[in-house]
């Protein structure tokens, strides 16, 4: 398949013209009109020998590269996190809740359920594979009627007011910061910090089932957290 064929398919069911307004998303690398077979999918652009590049013909990211990729490249980023279907219903599926809402504008989900937090914080660590959470406000007992959820970057303090304002309790998303996690401390919002990469990996595996249906082979490779976590012994 040709790459201007590919594309126009892909943007008819993941449209740019929705992601954020000034993030960096379709093709990112000037390129001739190739034929394209085999793509690439990661989360991140990174640059090792590790990673076969030449093998393929289309790297598709969802992160934007913070350094040029050595092949035609095309990034589907927030688009894919605001689309019905894409990353932030992969990580309500992956957690089987049930979906009732956005938070705003279309992006994160409010989901309905019945579950203690304790209860959901082991799902959250079988089911998404997280080898560690943050927690603010950590209520044992807690017992959960609603839960917001953002795959990715949703612990910031933006989110977290425009989720207090929807009278959700339990936020869970990835990129906890100090300013993020004292504004919820105060608003008495319990906060869930299971990481960025490990909320959007359900995202990412989604995304390569709808590429795979493209008439394209997909590979799709885990580039994993960017750093290792140390812990002292006691």
């Amino acid at each position: 398949m040709r790459l201007k064929e590919f594309i126009k398919i892909i943007e008819e069911k993941i449209p740019p013209q929705i992601a954020i307004k000034g993030d960096k998303v379709g093709l990112i690398t000037p390129t001739n009109n190739i034929n394209v077979e085999k793509v690439l999918l990661l989360m991140d652009y990174i640059a090792t020998d590790q990673i076969p590049y030449d093998d393929y013909d289309l790297l598709i990211l969802h992160h934007p590269p913070q350094l040029k990729p050595p092949i035609p490249t095309y990034v589907i980023h927030s688009n894919w996190d605001i689309i019905k279907g894409g990353a932030c219903d992969a990580l309500a599926n992956k957690l089987k809740l049930k979906v009732i809402d956005t938070i705003t504008e279309g992006l994160g989900r409010i989901c309905e359920t019945n579950i203690r937090l304790e209860t959901f914080i082991e799902e959250i660590r079988r089911r998404l594979k997280a080898e560690e959470v943050r927690i603010v406000n950590f209520k044992r007992n807690l017992k959960i009627d609603k839960i917001a959820i953002v795959s990715g970057f949703g612990l910031n303090p933006k989110m977290i007011k425009k989720v207090h304002e929807k009278n959700v309790k339990v936020y869970l998303s990835g990129d906890l910061t100090q300013e993020g996690a004292i504004l919820a401390k105060n608003l008495d919002l319990t906060l869930i910090d299971a990481g960025h990469h490990t909320t959007e990996l359900p995202g990412l595996y989604k995304l390569g089932e709808l590429l795979s249906q493209l008439g394209v082979e997909v590979r799709i490779m885990d580039t994993k957290t960017p750093w290792e976590t140390i812990k002292w012994n006691p």
